[in-house]
Protein backbone atom coordinates (compact mmCIF):
# COMPACT_ATOMS: atom_id res chain seq x y z
CA UNK A 1 0.00 0.00 0.00
CA UNK A 2 2.80 2.42 0.88
CA UNK A 3 4.49 1.79 -2.47
CA UNK A 4 1.18 2.25 -4.30
CA UNK A 5 0.75 5.67 -2.69
CA UNK A 6 4.31 6.67 -3.60
CA UNK A 7 3.82 5.64 -7.23
CA UNK A 8 0.48 7.43 -7.42
CA UNK A 9 2.01 10.62 -5.99
CA UNK A 10 4.93 10.38 -8.43
CA UNK A 11 2.56 10.05 -11.37
CA UNK A 12 0.56 13.06 -10.17
CA UNK A 13 3.77 15.11 -9.88
CA UNK A 14 4.66 14.31 -13.48
CA UNK A 15 1.16 15.16 -14.69
CA UNK A 16 1.52 18.54 -12.96
CA UNK A 17 4.84 19.19 -14.72
CA UNK A 18 6.94 18.56 -11.60
CA UNK A 19 9.77 16.10 -11.03
CA UNK A 20 9.68 12.92 -8.97
CA UNK A 21 12.08 12.01 -6.20
CA UNK A 22 14.87 9.51 -6.91
CA UNK A 23 13.38 6.24 -8.18
CA UNK A 24 14.88 2.77 -7.99
CA UNK A 25 14.56 0.48 -11.06
CA UNK A 26 11.41 -1.22 -9.79
CA UNK A 27 9.68 2.13 -9.22
CA UNK A 28 10.82 3.32 -12.64
CA UNK A 29 9.16 0.33 -14.31
CA UNK A 30 5.89 0.89 -12.45
CA UNK A 31 5.74 4.53 -13.55
CA UNK A 32 6.85 3.72 -17.10
CA UNK A 33 4.02 1.19 -17.33
CA UNK A 34 1.48 3.84 -16.35
CA UNK A 35 2.68 6.40 -18.86
CA UNK A 36 2.91 3.95 -21.73
CA UNK A 37 -0.74 3.19 -21.14
CA UNK A 38 -1.63 6.88 -21.02
CA UNK A 39 0.74 8.09 -23.76
CA UNK A 40 2.32 10.79 -21.67
CA UNK A 41 5.93 11.83 -22.14
CA UNK A 42 8.60 12.66 -19.59
CA UNK A 43 12.37 12.87 -19.39
CA UNK A 44 14.87 11.03 -17.25
CA UNK A 45 17.63 12.67 -15.20
CA UNK A 46 20.61 10.49 -14.28
CA UNK A 47 24.02 11.43 -12.94
CA UNK A 48 25.81 8.98 -15.27
CA UNK A 49 24.78 6.38 -17.83
CA UNK A 50 23.72 3.14 -16.21
CA UNK A 51 23.08 4.46 -12.70
CA UNK A 52 20.33 2.71 -10.79
CA UNK A 53 18.40 5.63 -9.32
CA UNK A 54 17.03 8.35 -11.57
CA UNK A 55 14.53 11.21 -11.46
CA UNK A 56 11.67 11.53 -13.93
CA UNK A 57 10.61 15.05 -14.92
CA UNK A 58 8.58 16.80 -17.60
CA UNK A 59 9.28 20.52 -17.79
CA UNK A 60 11.90 21.57 -15.25
CA UNK A 61 15.18 19.77 -14.64
CA UNK A 62 15.31 18.75 -10.95
CA UNK A 63 17.67 20.58 -8.61
CA UNK A 64 20.30 18.12 -7.46
CA UNK A 65 23.77 18.44 -5.98
CA UNK A 66 26.73 16.09 -6.35
CA UNK A 67 28.61 15.81 -3.07
CA UNK A 68 32.21 14.62 -2.93
CA UNK A 69 33.15 12.75 0.25
CA UNK A 70 36.85 13.15 0.93
CA UNK A 71 38.41 10.67 3.36
CA UNK A 72 41.88 9.41 4.25
CA UNK A 73 40.97 5.81 3.33
CA UNK A 74 38.37 4.50 0.86
CA UNK A 75 34.89 4.15 2.34
CA UNK A 76 32.41 1.31 1.95
CA UNK A 77 29.10 1.87 0.21
CA UNK A 78 27.16 0.46 3.16
CA UNK A 79 28.92 2.81 5.59
CA UNK A 80 27.86 5.89 3.63
CA UNK A 81 24.35 4.52 3.17
CA UNK A 82 24.07 3.74 6.87
CA UNK A 83 25.07 7.26 7.86
CA UNK A 84 22.50 8.82 5.52
CA UNK A 85 19.84 6.69 7.16
CA UNK A 86 20.99 7.70 10.65
CA UNK A 87 20.28 11.30 9.63
CA UNK A 88 16.70 10.24 8.93
CA UNK A 89 17.09 10.81 5.18
CA UNK A 90 14.66 8.80 3.07
CA UNK A 91 16.20 6.74 0.26
CA UNK A 92 14.18 8.70 -2.31
CA UNK A 93 16.11 11.86 -1.39
CA UNK A 94 19.43 10.63 -2.78
CA UNK A 95 20.67 8.73 -5.80
CA UNK A 96 23.54 6.36 -6.45
CA UNK A 97 26.53 6.25 -4.13
CA UNK A 98 29.89 5.95 -5.88
CA UNK A 99 32.81 4.68 -3.81
CA UNK A 100 36.54 4.76 -4.53
CA UNK A 101 39.56 6.83 -3.61
CA UNK A 102 37.01 9.58 -3.10
CA UNK A 103 33.31 8.84 -2.84
CA UNK A 104 30.31 10.68 -4.24
CA UNK A 105 26.58 10.84 -3.65
CA UNK A 106 24.01 12.78 -5.63
CA UNK A 107 21.23 14.28 -3.52
CA UNK A 108 18.29 16.62 -3.86
CA UNK A 109 19.70 20.12 -3.40
CA UNK A 110 17.23 20.73 -0.56
CA UNK A 111 19.16 18.34 1.72
CA UNK A 112 22.71 19.03 0.50
CA UNK A 113 23.55 21.46 3.32
CA UNK A 114 22.17 19.12 5.96
CA UNK A 115 24.55 16.40 4.81
CA UNK A 116 27.48 18.76 4.45
CA UNK A 117 27.17 20.07 8.00
CA UNK A 118 26.25 16.78 9.69
CA UNK A 119 28.56 14.37 7.89
CA UNK A 120 31.90 14.79 9.65
CA UNK A 121 32.79 11.19 10.38
CA UNK A 122 31.91 7.79 8.92
CA UNK A 123 32.99 4.87 11.08
CA UNK A 124 36.56 5.59 12.13
CA UNK A 125 37.18 7.99 9.25
CA UNK A 126 37.02 11.77 9.42
CA UNK A 127 35.44 13.05 6.22
CA UNK A 128 35.07 16.34 4.41
CA UNK A 129 32.07 17.05 2.16
CA UNK A 130 32.14 19.48 -0.73
CA UNK A 131 29.75 20.11 -3.64
CA UNK A 132 31.30 19.49 -7.08
CA UNK A 133 30.24 19.85 -10.69
CA UNK A 134 27.70 17.26 -11.84
CA UNK A 135 29.80 16.60 -14.95
CA UNK A 136 32.55 15.12 -12.76
CA UNK A 137 30.98 11.65 -13.04
CA UNK A 138 30.24 11.88 -16.75
CA UNK A 139 31.53 8.70 -18.34
CA UNK A 140 31.77 6.87 -15.01
CA UNK A 141 31.18 3.12 -15.21
CA UNK A 142 30.35 0.85 -12.31
CA UNK A 143 33.06 -1.49 -11.14
CA UNK A 144 32.26 -5.14 -10.62
CA UNK A 145 33.93 -8.50 -10.08
CA UNK A 146 32.90 -11.39 -12.30
CA UNK A 147 31.96 -14.67 -10.60
CA UNK A 148 31.56 -17.94 -12.51
CA UNK A 149 29.52 -20.54 -10.61
CA UNK A 150 28.02 -23.99 -11.14
CA UNK A 151 24.56 -24.41 -9.61
CA UNK A 152 22.05 -27.30 -9.81
CA UNK A 153 19.10 -24.91 -10.04
CA UNK A 154 18.32 -21.26 -10.81
CA UNK A 155 16.21 -20.92 -7.67
CA UNK A 156 17.13 -17.73 -5.86
CA UNK A 157 18.06 -19.51 -2.63
CA UNK A 158 20.39 -21.90 -4.50
CA UNK A 159 22.15 -19.15 -6.48
CA UNK A 160 22.46 -16.80 -3.51
CA UNK A 161 23.81 -19.54 -1.23
CA UNK A 162 26.46 -20.39 -3.81
CA UNK A 163 27.35 -16.75 -4.47
CA UNK A 164 27.79 -15.99 -0.76
CA UNK A 165 29.31 -19.39 0.17
CA UNK A 166 26.67 -19.96 2.85
CA UNK A 167 24.05 -22.66 3.39
CA UNK A 168 20.54 -22.53 1.97
CA UNK A 169 19.19 -22.59 5.52
CA UNK A 170 21.19 -19.44 6.22
CA UNK A 171 19.67 -17.88 3.10
CA UNK A 172 16.21 -18.84 4.40
CA UNK A 173 17.00 -17.09 7.68
CA UNK A 174 17.96 -13.95 5.79
CA UNK A 175 14.77 -14.09 3.74
CA UNK A 176 12.72 -14.33 6.94
CA UNK A 177 14.66 -11.36 8.33
CA UNK A 178 13.90 -9.38 5.14
CA UNK A 179 17.60 -9.04 4.30
CA UNK A 180 17.36 -10.20 0.68
CA UNK A 181 16.01 -8.23 -2.27
CA UNK A 182 15.48 -9.44 -5.82
CA UNK A 183 14.91 -6.68 -8.34
CA UNK A 184 14.62 -4.23 -5.43
CA UNK A 185 11.80 -6.10 -3.75
CA UNK A 186 11.93 -8.23 -0.59
CA UNK A 187 11.37 -11.88 -1.43
CA UNK A 188 9.19 -14.05 0.79
CA UNK A 189 10.75 -17.41 -0.07
CA UNK A 190 13.65 -18.84 -2.03
CA UNK A 191 11.78 -20.55 -4.86
CA UNK A 192 11.84 -17.60 -7.27
CA UNK A 193 13.67 -18.57 -10.47
CA UNK A 194 16.32 -16.03 -11.38
CA UNK A 195 16.63 -14.78 -14.94
CA UNK A 196 19.48 -13.13 -16.78
CA UNK A 197 19.88 -9.45 -15.76
CA UNK A 198 17.98 -9.93 -12.49
CA UNK A 199 19.57 -8.00 -9.63
CA UNK A 200 19.75 -9.24 -6.07
CA UNK A 201 21.23 -7.76 -2.93
CA UNK A 202 21.87 -9.19 0.51
CA UNK A 203 22.35 -7.00 3.55
CA UNK A 204 26.05 -6.87 4.52
CA UNK A 205 27.04 -8.93 1.45
CA UNK A 206 26.45 -6.45 -1.33
CA UNK A 207 24.73 -6.32 -4.69
CA UNK A 208 24.89 -8.77 -7.60
CA UNK A 209 23.61 -8.99 -11.16
CA UNK A 210 22.81 -12.34 -12.74
CA UNK A 211 24.63 -11.56 -15.97
CA UNK A 212 24.20 -14.71 -18.04
CA UNK A 213 23.82 -18.46 -18.29
CA UNK A 214 27.01 -19.75 -19.88
CA UNK A 215 25.90 -23.33 -20.43
CA UNK A 216 25.61 -26.64 -18.63
CA UNK A 217 28.12 -29.03 -17.10
CA UNK A 218 28.35 -32.79 -17.67
CA UNK A 219 26.38 -33.21 -14.43
CA UNK A 220 23.66 -31.00 -15.94
CA UNK A 221 24.38 -28.12 -13.54
CA UNK A 222 23.99 -24.58 -14.82
CA UNK A 223 27.19 -22.63 -15.46
CA UNK A 224 26.33 -19.00 -14.69
CA UNK A 225 28.10 -15.67 -14.50
CA UNK A 226 27.33 -13.13 -11.80
CA UNK A 227 28.59 -9.57 -11.45
CA UNK A 228 29.35 -8.49 -7.91
CA UNK A 229 29.42 -4.72 -7.69
CA UNK A 230 32.36 -3.22 -5.81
Amino acid sequence: MKEDIFIKNSVEKLKAGKSTFFLDPREQKLIERHFKMNERTYQCFSIYEGCDKVIFYRNVIPEVTLLKIVSHSPLEHRSILGFLFTLGIDSHMFGDIVVGENSYVVVLSSIADLIRYQLKRIGHENVHIEPVDLDLLEGYQKKYRCLSLNVPSLRSDVVIAKALSISRSKVSDKIRNKEIYVNYENIKNGNKILKEQDVFSVRKYGKFRFHQIIGKTKKNDYRIELWKYE
